[in-house]
Protein backbone atom coordinates (compact mmCIF):
# COMPACT_ATOMS: atom_id res chain seq x y z
CA UNK A 1 0.00 0.00 0.00
CA UNK A 2 2.77 2.31 0.03
CA UNK A 3 4.17 2.11 3.51
CA UNK A 4 6.10 -0.56 6.07
CA UNK A 5 5.65 -0.64 9.77
CA UNK A 6 7.63 -2.50 12.57
CA UNK A 7 6.90 -3.62 15.93
CA UNK A 8 9.38 -4.61 18.22
CA UNK A 9 6.72 -7.43 20.11
CA UNK A 10 4.38 -8.59 17.56
CA UNK A 11 5.19 -9.76 14.01
CA UNK A 12 1.50 -9.43 13.07
CA UNK A 13 0.82 -5.88 11.92
CA UNK A 14 -2.21 -4.43 9.99
CA UNK A 15 -1.96 -1.73 7.86
CA UNK A 16 -5.47 0.52 6.80
CA UNK A 17 -5.24 3.46 4.59
CA UNK A 18 -7.76 6.21 3.59
CA UNK A 19 -7.81 9.00 1.14
CA UNK A 20 -8.82 12.32 1.62
CA UNK A 21 -10.94 11.46 4.72
CA UNK A 22 -12.87 8.53 2.65
CA UNK A 23 -13.49 4.93 3.20
CA UNK A 24 -10.92 2.84 4.87
CA UNK A 25 -9.12 0.57 2.77
CA UNK A 26 -8.44 -2.61 4.01
CA UNK A 27 -4.84 -4.20 4.59
CA UNK A 28 -3.76 -5.67 1.37
CA UNK A 29 -5.62 -3.45 -0.73
CA UNK A 30 -4.70 -1.64 -3.34
CA UNK A 31 -4.39 2.48 -2.50
CA UNK A 32 -5.96 4.81 -5.61
CA UNK A 33 -6.84 8.36 -6.06
CA UNK A 34 -7.91 10.16 -8.72
CA UNK A 35 -5.48 11.62 -10.84
CA UNK A 36 -7.50 13.73 -13.23
CA UNK A 37 -8.37 16.09 -10.53
CA UNK A 38 -5.44 18.09 -9.69
CA UNK A 39 -4.84 19.06 -6.79
CA UNK A 40 -3.45 17.95 -3.04
CA UNK A 41 -4.83 13.93 -1.62
CA UNK A 42 -3.92 13.39 1.31
CA UNK A 43 -3.11 9.33 2.13
CA UNK A 44 -3.54 8.24 5.97
CA UNK A 45 -2.04 5.21 6.75
CA UNK A 46 -2.98 3.81 10.46
CA UNK A 47 -0.87 0.95 11.63
CA UNK A 48 -2.32 -1.50 14.34
CA UNK A 49 -0.57 -4.35 16.03
CA UNK A 50 -2.01 -7.40 17.69
CA UNK A 51 -1.67 -5.66 21.03
CA UNK A 52 -4.24 -2.88 19.87
CA UNK A 53 -1.71 -0.31 19.75
CA UNK A 54 -1.80 2.19 16.93
CA UNK A 55 -0.14 4.74 15.05
CA UNK A 56 -0.83 7.08 11.97
CA UNK A 57 1.36 8.38 9.22
CA UNK A 58 0.47 10.55 6.77
CA UNK A 59 1.48 11.01 2.94
CA UNK A 60 0.06 13.98 0.45
CA UNK A 61 0.12 13.47 -2.98
CA UNK A 62 0.52 16.34 -5.60
CA UNK A 63 -1.65 16.15 -8.71
CA UNK A 64 -0.37 18.50 -11.47
CA UNK A 65 -2.42 18.55 -14.80
CA UNK A 66 -0.19 19.57 -18.12
CA UNK A 67 -1.16 22.92 -19.36
CA UNK A 68 -3.64 23.21 -22.12
CA UNK A 69 -2.94 23.87 -25.61
CA UNK A 70 -5.05 26.78 -26.69
CA UNK A 71 -6.90 25.45 -29.71
CA UNK A 72 -7.02 29.05 -31.63
CA UNK A 73 -4.25 29.72 -33.59
CA UNK A 74 -1.90 32.15 -32.62
CA UNK A 75 -0.98 34.74 -35.74
CA UNK A 76 2.28 35.55 -35.35
CA UNK A 77 3.37 31.57 -35.76
CA UNK A 78 0.93 30.63 -38.46
CA UNK A 79 2.37 29.91 -41.76
CA UNK A 80 1.89 33.25 -43.80
CA UNK A 81 0.83 32.58 -47.37
CA UNK A 82 3.47 33.09 -50.17
CA UNK A 83 2.22 36.37 -52.12
CA UNK A 84 1.34 35.41 -55.73
CA UNK A 85 3.94 36.69 -58.07
CA UNK A 86 2.60 38.94 -60.53
CA UNK A 87 2.06 37.69 -64.04
CA UNK A 88 4.51 37.68 -66.59
CA UNK A 89 3.12 39.26 -69.65
CA UNK A 90 3.71 36.91 -72.72
CA UNK A 91 6.26 38.52 -75.68
CA UNK A 92 5.97 35.53 -77.59
CA UNK A 93 4.44 36.55 -80.81
CA UNK A 94 2.93 34.20 -83.53
CA UNK A 95 2.22 34.72 -87.03
CA UNK A 96 -0.35 33.13 -88.38
CA UNK A 97 -0.11 31.37 -92.41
Amino acid sequence: MGATATDNVDTTLYIYASVDGGPTIQPGDMVTLDTTEAGDHTITFTVTDEAGNTSTATRTVNVEMPPVADPTPDSSTSPQAEPTPDPVPDTATSTTP
